[in-house]
C-alpha cells in the first residue's frame, strides 16, 4: 500500500512531449494525446479535446514599398492588400491609405461572386469637399480627389456562398502623364467576425 501523495513525477513512467494528464469517465489517470498546430484545448463540460482555435486576432497587411502607376485609369491590383475570404462568413476590413498624385484617382475593391461589401470611407483633403461616402450591393467602386490624401476604410464583406479573394484596386481617374503613388506603410486590418 502507498500512502495518498506519495507519487512524485520522477516516479510516474514517461509521457511524450505535449500530453496531458486527465482523469477520464471511471475516475482513472489518462493520457490526451498531442493536439495539432493551431489547436487549443476545449472542454465540453465532461471531458477535454483539441479543436481548432476561434475567433482569433485581426490580421494586418501593410505595404512594403511604394507602387506607382503612370498614364494609366485602368485599375490594377495591388501588390500587398488582398486576403483570402471563406464562403458564407462576414469580415470587418479596415485601413488607411496614403496617396500621392497631381490628378484624379479611383480605388475599389473587388469581392467574389455574390458577395457584398458595404461600410464607409473617409478622408482628409479630398478635392470634392467630401468626407464621407457610404456605398453598399455590388458597386464597389469609390473615387476620390486631391492630393496629398490619405483615406480611410471601414467596410464589411458579406460573403454568400462562394470563397474567394478580397482584392484592393486603384488607377488614376483618367490617364494622366503624372505618377500616382500609393504608399510605402498604406495598411488594411481584417477580421473574419461571423
Amino acid at each position: 500500500h502507498i500512502a495518498d501523495n506519495q507519487i512524485t513525477l520522477a516516479k510516474m513512467a514517461g509521457i511524450a512531449r505535449g500530453k496531458l494528464i486527465y482523469g477520464d469517465a471511471s475516475g482513472d489517470p489518462a493520457v490526451l494525446a498531442v493536439g495539432s498546430a493551431d489547436e487549443v484545448l476545449t472542454h465540453d463540460g465532461t471531458d477535454f479535446s483539441w479543436a481548432a482555435a476561434g475567433g482569433g486576432g485581426a490580421t494586418f497587411i501593410c505595404k512594403s514599398a511604394d507602387e506607382t502607376v503612370n498614364n494609366s485609369s485602368t485599375y490594377q491590383d495591388d501588390d500587398d492588400i488582398s486576403f483570402s475570404v471563406s464562403a458564407n462568413k462576414i469580415y470587418a476590413l479596415w485601413g488607411t491609405c496614403s496617396i500621392v498624385t497631381s490628378t484624379r484617382y479611383k480605388v475599389q475593391f473587388t469581392i467574389p461572386t455574390g458577395a457584398r461589401l458595404f461600410g464607409t470611407i473617409g478622408g482628409e483633403q479630398l478635392g470634392d469637399g467630401k468626407e464621407i461616402n457610404d456605398f453598399s450591393g455590388a458597386e464597389t467602386a469609390i473615387y476620390q480627389y486631391a492630393s496629398p490624401n490619405a483615406i480611410s476604410f471601414s467596410l464589411f464583406v458579406e460573403v454568400a456562398g462562394t470563397g474567394g479573394t478580397v482584392q484592393f484596386q486603384w488607377a488614376q481617374n483618367a490617364a494622366h502623364g503624372s505618377d500616382m503613388v500609393m504608399q510605402e506603410g498604406s495598411w488594411f486590418g481584417y477580421k473574419e467576425i461571423d
